[in-house]
This record gives C-alpha cells, structure tokens and sequence, in this order.
C-alpha cells in the first residue's frame, strides 16, 4: 500500500513542469519567507525556472536563489547522454548566470537548487555532482520528498492540489505529535519523545470510574417494588436490555408471570362488582363528608351559647349549671373525635333547649358512626388499582457484581505484567466498557431501580492502568479520552494519528475540534434552516475540517469515502460542546450508520455533559512521583539541573502543583533557563508569562521588545477574556486588534497598541500562528485560561455568579481559586438566582483547586447551599420527580 507521501510525490510527478514550477514551488518559496519570487520558465528561461530573492539583515544585497525545475522520471538513467547533457548545461547556465535588479544591477545567484518532483537517485546524484565539480557554485538538490516535507510545514494548502477528495479527506497533514504549539511558546529546542508524556489511566463509562468498581458495596433497601401502569413498559424494557446485554436478570419470577398477576388483578379492580362497591363508598363517603359539616356546625353554635357575651341568658345560669354544659360540650366532642370505644349516651334532662341540642348532635353523632362502620367494611372488600409487584434478586446482583470486581482485578494484573495480548485486551475493552455500563447504569437516578439500591464507594484510592493509550487505540474500540488541563490528551492522539499515517493506515481521520468555532459559527449565522445543519452534522464537520465546502455533492462524495473501517478522531469535544451542542447526538448517529467506524474522542473531565457519552472512556492519570522523575531525567539533558529540581520538588513539596505533562513541561523549561520551580500551578503559568514577555531577556541581557512587560501582559489579558467570553481559542490578527482598541483605546492609541500585539507574537511567542488556520492563538489552551483568570482576579467590574453555569469556564475558574478566596461567590450566587444548582460542577472544580487549608470548609458551605435547594424544591414543587443524584447534581 502507497503512504501518503508516496501518493503526494506521484502527484507532482504528473503535473507539467511550468505547472510544478508556478503553482506548487513558487508559492512554497513565498510561504518560506521569500520576498520576491518569480517564474521565468518558457524557452528564454537560461536555466532559471524560478527566482527568489530575500533581504538578510544586516546585509543590504538581496539574497538570491536560482531554481531549475526538470521532471527526471522515474527511471533516471545516466546512459542517456543527450538528456543528462542538457540538464548540465541548464545548470551551468544557472550557476554562472546573472540577474539585472530592479535598481538596474546585475545580481549573482546566492544558492542554486535542482528541483524534481521525483526522488533523485543516487546515482544520478553522483553523476551530476563529477560533472559540475569545476563550477563555482554548489548544486543543491531539491527532490520529491524534501518538497513535501516543506509543503508540509510551510504551505500545507498546497496538499490539497496533489489529493483527490479521498486523499483530502483522510489527509492528516497539520499534525505536530510532539506538541509544536507548545514547545514554540514555551520558546524551548527540547523535544521529548512522545512516550515521556504517557503515564497510567483508569477505564469508565458515563461519569461511572472503574476505580468505584473495585472499591463499591451494595445494599438493597428494599426488594419489593410496584410500578404503576404507565411506567411498565419502560421499565420492562429496561430490565430486558439489562437482561440482555449483561446476563443478568435483576428480579424473582418471569416477566409472564408478573403480567399475567397483574391482568387478573386489574380483570378484578375493573369488574362491575367492584365499580359498584367503589360508587356506593363515593356515595357513603360524601354523606360522612355532610354530617360531618352538621356536627362540627351544630357543635360550634351550642359551644357559643355558653358565651354570656353572645347569650344573655347565659348570664343567669348558675356556676354548677354552666359548669355541667361545660362537661356536656367536652363530652360530645370526644364521641365526636372517636377518641372512646364507649357507648353513646344521650342527656336525660328535659325542658332544656340546650340539652335538646345536645341530644341532637349526639344522634347524629351515632348515625355517623354506623355509616363508618359500614363504610370501613365496604373499603375492604374494594380492589384497588393494581400495580405489578417485583421482587428484586438480590443475591444474584451481589453475587454478579463480586464477579465483576474479580474479572476486571484479574485483567488488570494482567495489563500491568504486560500478560494481556491482543486479542485478550479487546475483549477486556468489551467486558469493561459493558460491565461498567451496568453498574453506572443501576446508579443513574433515571434507572427505575437506583432508588432501591444504596452504594457504598471508598472514593479515595486510586487504582493506576499501565498501559500506553495507543495500545487501546489499535483494537478499534470506540474510546472517549478524559483527563484534566495538561494531562497530554492532545498529545496522545496526535502522536497516534501521526503514528498511524507514518505505518500507512489511510483511513484516519484526526479533527482538532477547537479550530473549527469560528467557521462552525459562520456557516450557522447562514444557514436559516437548522434542521439541514443537524443533518449529517459529523460528516460536516469533517469535510469544514478539511477545508471543503458542505455541498450536497461532497457531503454524498464523503458517505462513499468513509467506510465501516474509518477512525475518526475528535478532540476537544468540551472546548466546541457550547458552539456545537448536537454533536454528541451526531456521534451516537455516525455510529448507528457506520457501526464498525470507530470513534475516538477527548474532553475535560469537569463537563456537565459527561453522561451523555456512552464510550468506554479512558482517564489519562497525572503523573507518578517515579514517573514525574523520569519525565524530569527525559527532559532536562543536565542531570545536576535534574536532579536538583527533583530534589526541589520533594523538600518543598510541589508534587501536587507539577504532576501533569503539561505543568512539568513548564516546570522544566523554567529551570533549563535558570528560575527556581514555582510553587502552584497558576504561578508556574505566571512564572512563564513574565518570562516570555521579557525576563528572558534580562537573563540573556538583550532587548529586543520596545514595550514594558507589564503593558505587554495586561494586552494578553484583554485578548483572553474577550476570546473567551466569545468563546474562542483562536482568532485572525486584525480581530485581536479590535479586541484590544475596543478594551484599552482609552489610555493607548491604537498604533501602540497594534505594536503590543506585534511585540507578542514577535519576539515574546505568547501569541503563536496556527499553519493550518492562519489565525493566531495562544498555543496549549491552559495558557488561554490562565490569561483570563488572571483578568478576573484584577478586573472585579466582572460578576462571576454569571459564569459558574458554564462548563467553558471551568478552567479560568478554577485557576482563579487557586488564589482567591470564594466563599463569596457562593452566596452571591445564591442569592442572585435563589439556587446553586446550575453552577455545582463549576463550584466543585473551583473547591477542588482552592488551597488544601480552605477545602473542607468550602465543601461544607456548598452542603449547606445543596440542602437549602433541596427543601427549597421539596416544598415548591411537593409530588414532581425533581432530585439530586448520588454527587449532589442536580436532574429532572
């Protein structure tokens, strides 16, 4: 099978030589940083298909290169006199010709290449070099793969003129597997192999980890369950799927039987023996309503008699008189009340309206009484609506869960002893993914089982997967790749795309979501119809990815390319979720029509939308404290520094602040140019800010930036919040400009401000071009955050109550605590929207980054928030199914 590069160069092996020379060599030497670059091919061409001219400082003469294009053909054989002959001569003409300048001058060439579509022979090689040894000027050789290599780097667009559409569509050429971003912002020449960046994972499904599977205990609270006609079918639709995916069946008794208990029950509830029991109780039970009302009326009128100030007569009764009415009263109540078992007596005092009265109550009093008697035998010979009735197999699931724990211990000592194989490890994928789906599924509070089951978690070991990710990659499970800021999520599956083009695998596709907001945002402002955007959403994205237009026809061009053995990677579904809310119902829908495609994609683990992806997910681990080490020895090539910092990290106990890829790449770069390790993590990320905005510099002793670092960092700041509020990784150089005048044109003009933003791409590398879109960025995301946490811990005019609720800001956010105290925050939240529950991710991140000392009292606090929400709900919406889940999150 042709590699990619072999396809490209066959390409350029089939264009025209002018072709060659105009479209492809003349904008590559543009793209190189020529600043003139003409084509001067045609029969008056004196060897020189392609001129390029530059100016180096210092020098004030142009620099000038000569190129000769000549199509060699495949078999280069030095016998054809004639051929070689000319080629000679068109080279000697290139070294010994000159040129006449704009200004009138006559130039001489600088360098002279040989340019070929083909890759040259040595032989051929050797030939041309004997016979040109006596010319004054070398001969450098340009062939195929070295122009591909460059078209690659440097006008990578030019790929898309070698390709067919399949070609296009699985090209994966913008790939930089060691993190180029990175590295240039970080202004560091190191470049550690991408294994330093892998450490361990762990497995889960939904927001279920496998580590709870080892550490979980379950308790049934109750093994009776009756569910109500309406949610039958769900649920024994539920118990089915349960059944049948993970050979379990969860209740006593069959299916049939339950059913056929209930027809007969519901077969006698509906009998018109039963309607009629049932009308002559409605019946009874309004005329106990009725003398009931008489009673307690007649009651109330004979209590106020007594009253002297309703009665006049009251006042001649005597002491003993209105003492006894007093009694007669109290003693009617209590019949009433049915407090007594006793006998019903009726007054035997005649000539008294009051006791005439009293009489009456109590006969009506008793008549009541026979007709609740009549009515309570009544009741019971009533059938209520039925319910089916389930008993859940208790055992079965302890038991079935015990050996989950035990298979998934066994496959993982095996993982870990590096005993498992290929074949095993697929299908360890399988039963991992499908058994951790069940258990997730049991603890999802939309399972209509979960309130029957408590379970226990130790939340507080870690269990560590060592294997390297790409090993998961190959067996073609669908994988989602989960991880904190810095964990190497991006590096991972770059490096495995970069790994499987270089082996030949075509049928890759690699999406960097995060680049496509912008375009994505465009085309929706467009397309009036959202219906037609949400139609065939994923194969839209990838071909937006690639560069090509969402016509009917491509999108059908696509659907005939992409085959059931596709990998498709899409990374940073967390940084597009917001932009592109549909995607995950795409994901779900791309699988059901290319079911044997295989998917694999990345996110933060701190979104809301977590449960939505039904992957095997895979977590990527900080770092150990021997893997930390390692890294460290990896990176830094001066083992005294090494070990120092490793020293460092130990006595002052920073472990915690650089154990991810990211941190410790900072970290490292840091000390390699003479700066003591920071102490947090937003230090470590300020540490390097200063640096690039000119302490660097100072350490150096040069200058090169004509403005203070302080005005260059503040710019930075403006930039990042106002990407981030729109949410933005990357925008083109003007759009930053506006963002800035629109901030600062207050106090800056605009030229000054357009120097800063100059200044900060060149010489300070915080702002970085991006090949593949031309827009700028900055570089890792993380720096985007820290930018804009930074904004938010000086600009206080924010309100961050309107943030939380967004999981895009979960990051910033969370950085921002690292320094700043927020127990505030949490009453104002409270306060402005009378709960907290939109904002409980983001406030759970911020808690987790805060400082070790302010944790616990902060947790605490947000308890305290949680359980107002809960009665808040409980008396505002008393009978709706609205509730917390087992973290504290919030459903409906």
């Amino acid at each position: 099978m042709e590699s990619i590069n072999e396809q490209y160069i066959r390409a350029l092996c089939t264009l025209h030589e002018d072709i060659f020379t105009r479209d492809i060599l003349k904008p590559l030497f543009e793209s190189m940083g020529y600043e003139r670059v003409d084509f001067n091919g045609g029969p008056y061409e004196r060897g020189r298909d392609l001129i390029a001219q530059r100016r180096i400082p210092p020098n004030k003469e142009m620099y000038v290169v000569y190129v000769q294009s000549k199509k060699l053909g495949m078999n280069q054989n030095t016998k054809n006199s004639a051929k070689l002959s000319q080629l000679l001569h068109q080279l000697r003409q290139c070294c010994t010709g000159e040129l006449t300048n704009a200004e009138g001058h006559k130039v001489t060439p600088s360098q002279v290449y040989l340019a070929c579509p083909e890759q040259i022979s040595n032989r051929l090689l050797e030939e041309i070099g004997t016979q040109l040894h006596n010319i004054p000027l070398k001969v450098h050789i340009y062939d195929g793969p070295h122009i591909i290599s460059d078209i690659k780097e440097y006008k990578p667009e030019l790929l898309s003129l070698l390709a067919n559409f399949e070609d296009k569509l699985t090209s994966n050429c913008d790939l930089h597997p060691i993190n180029k971003e990175l590295l240039s912002a970080l202004k560091s020449r190191s470049v550690p192999h991408p294994d330093d960046f892998y450490s361990d994972l762990s497995f889960f499904v939904g927001s279920f980890d496998s580590n709870l599977l080892l550490h979980i205990d379950i308790t049934i609270k109750d093994e009776n369950l009756d569910i109500n006609e309406e949610n039958w079918i769900s649920s024994k639709r539920e118990l089915e799927e349960i059944s049948d995916k993970h050979d379990i069946f969860l209740i006593n008794g069959s299916i049939s039987e339950i059913e056929k208990t209930f027809q007969d029950n519901k077969k006698s509830y509906e009998s018109i023996h039963n309607q009629d029991n049932k009308k002559e109780c409605r019946q009874l039970e309004e005329k106990n309503i009725e003398l009931t009302e008489h009673i307690n009326s007649y009651l109330k009128v004979l209590t106020a008699s007594l009253d002297a100030s309703n009665n006049p007569l009251g006042k001649k009764l005597t002491e003993d008189e209105l003492s006894n009415r007093e009694d007669a009263v109290a003693y009617i109540r209590k019949m009433e009340s049915n407090q007594t078992k006793e006998a019903l007596k009726k007054f035997n005092i005649e000539g008294s309206s009051f006791y005439a009265e009293a009489n009456r109550i109590l006969t009506l009093i008793n008549e009541r009484n026979k007709l609740q008697s009549k009515l309570l035998k009544k009741n019971s010979r009533i059938i209520e609506k039925p319910y089916y009735k389930i008993k859940i197999n208790s055992q079965e699931l302890i038991k079935k869960l015990e050996h989950l724990k035990k298979q998934y211990i066994e496959g993982i000592d095996l993982i870990n002893r590096r005993g498992l194989k290929f074949a095993a490890l697929k299908n360890f994928l399988y039963e991992t993914q499908k058994n951790l789906a069940l258990v997730s599924r049991l603890r999802n509070d939309n399972c209509f089982l979960s309130k029957n089951f408590l379970f226990n978690v130790d939340e507080n070991y870690q269990d560590r997967v060592s294997i390297s990710p790409h090993d998961i990659f190959s067996t073609g499970h669908d994988i989602a790749v989960y991880g904190g800021a810095g964990v190497g999520k991006t590096t991972t599956l770059k490096a495995y795309a970069d790994l499987m083009s270089v082996n030949g695998k075509s049928n890759l596709i690699y999406i960097a979501l995060n680049r496509l907001v912008d375009e994505f945002k465009e085309i929706t402002s467009q397309i009036r119809e959202q219906e037609l955007l949400r139609k065939d959403l994923l194969i839209r994205i990838i071909l937006l990815s690639k560069g090509i237009s969402s016509t009917n026809e491509n999108i059908e061009n696509a659907r005939t390319v992409i085959s059931n053995n596709l990998t498709l990677i899409l990374d940073g579904l967390d940084e597009v979720y917001n932009t592109i809310p549909n995607i995950i119902t795409a994901i779900s829908q791309f699988k059901i029509n290319y079911p044997s495609a295989q998917l694999i994609v990345s996110s933060r683990d701190c979104v809301s939308f977590l449960d939505d992806i039904d992957f095997l997910g895979i977590t990527l681990l900080p770092f150990t404290e021997e893997q930390l080490n390692r890294f460290i020895r990896g990176w830094l090539k001066d083992s005294e520094k090494a070990e120092s910092l490793i020293e460092s990290i130990k006595n002052r106990e920073l472990f915690e602040h650089v154990k991810t890829p990211l941190l410790a790449t900072i970290t490292c770069s840091l000390v390699e140019k003479g700066i003591n390790a920071p102490s947090t993590e937003r230090e470590i990320y300020s540490e390097r800010l200063h640096l690039l905005t000119g302490e660097y510099d100072l350490y150096k002793n040069i200058e090169r930036q004509k403005h203070k670092g302080e005005l260059l960092r503040k710019c930075a700041m403006k930039i990042a919040f106002h990407m981030h509020t729109r949410g933005l990784r990357s925008l083109p150089n003007y759009k930053m400009l506006e963002a800035l005048h629109l901030s600062l044109s207050g106090n800056y003009t605009k030229e000054l401000l357009a120097e800063c933003l100059e200044e900060l791409i060149n010489p300070c590398n915080v702002i970085i071009l991006d090949p593949v879109t031309s827009n700028y960025s900055f570089g890792h995301f993380r720096f985007q955050e820290h930018l804009v946490s930074e904004e938010l811990n000086s600009n206080r005019n924010i309100d961050l109550s309107e943030l939380v609720s967004n999981d895009w800001w979960n990051g910033a956010l969370g950085l921002y605590s690292q320094e700043n105290d927020i127990s505030y925050l949490l009453e104002d939240i409270y306060l402005k929207y009378g709960s907290v529950e939109k904002a409980i991710i983001t406030l759970e991140v911020m808690i987790a980054n805060s400082p070790q000392q302010k944790r616990n009292g902060l947790k605490s606090l947000l308890s305290k928030y949680i359980k107002c929400d809960q009665m808040d709900h409980a008396y505002m919406n008393e009978g709706d199914d609205y509730h917390y889940d087992n973290n504290g999150h919030y459903r409906s």
